[in-house]
């Protein structure tokens, strides 16, 4: 069978319904799961970058074991959909060995692929990505620092604790609610008088309830206007 299938038939060997994946082995003429392995890996070294592409998402869909490798090399992919997917399926994966290759494309010259690495990163959870995340809280992106920020408030990353505080003057409210939310959860000593700080009036009391700070400001009278 040859390698050009069409790209639909790529993404189904990667289907949640295993009778899918069933179905669309045998019109690729491929006959168990080694088949599939070997003939996903050769679409990946494709001169297509659509079918490379295809490949990765369908390996991150699969989630098995084998699949690391040949996605981390995908990481240096020459084209940068295929990087970012290759991203993208490995926080999907769930397995940490990725977290070292995933941190070194932080630094990959496409902010796409940088964003799909924080948001694979933010995905696995694991703390050797915290510093990461932390600066990531800088990004001008909106979407970038909410998934980072959703990511710190389930790890214990207090380390990330100043950037909890600043973000609490970030210009989107979501993100205000999940840094006090992270702070509360921290009992940050400075937090409530950064709130205080940095919140409307209108907006001060409900956020220090709801972060479990109320009453926890070194200047009460602030707090209560």
């Amino acid at each position: 069978m040859t390698n050009r299938a069409p790209e639909d038939l790529i993404l189904s060997l990667g289907h949640e319904d295993p009778l899918v994946r069933s179905y669309t082995a045998r019109l690729l003429g491929l006959d168990g799961a080694k088949e599939v392995e070997r003939y996903l890996k050769n679409v990946l070294l494709q001169e297509t970058a659509a079918l490379r592409r295809v490949a990765a998402q369908a390996m991150g869909e699969l989630a098995a074991d084998w699949v690391l490798e040949p996605l981390s090399a995908a990481l240096g992919d020459a084209d940068l959909a295929v990087r970012a997917e290759a991203a993208r399926a490995l926080g999907r994966l769930g397995n940490a060995m990725a977290v070292p290759e995933l941190i070194a494309v932080l630094s990959d010259p496409d902010q796409r692929v940088r964003a799909e690495a924080l948001g694979a990163l933010a995905a696995l959870g694991d703390a050797r990505a915290i510093p990461h995340l932390t600066q990531a809280m800088q990004s001008p992106d909106v979407a970038t620092r909410r998934k980072v920020a959703s990511a710190l408030l389930t790890m214990d990353a207090r380390e990330s604790s100043s950037a909890m505080v600043q973000a609490l003057a970030d210009p989107d409210s979501g993100i205000q609610d999940i840094a006090a939310e992270v702070l509360g959860r921290w009992r940050v000593g400075e937090a409530a008088e950064a709130m205080v700080q940095a919140l409307p009036r209108a907006r001060r009391r409900r956020r220090l309830r709801s972060a479990g700070l109320w009453g926890c400001c070194r200047t009460p009278p602030q707090c209560r206007r």
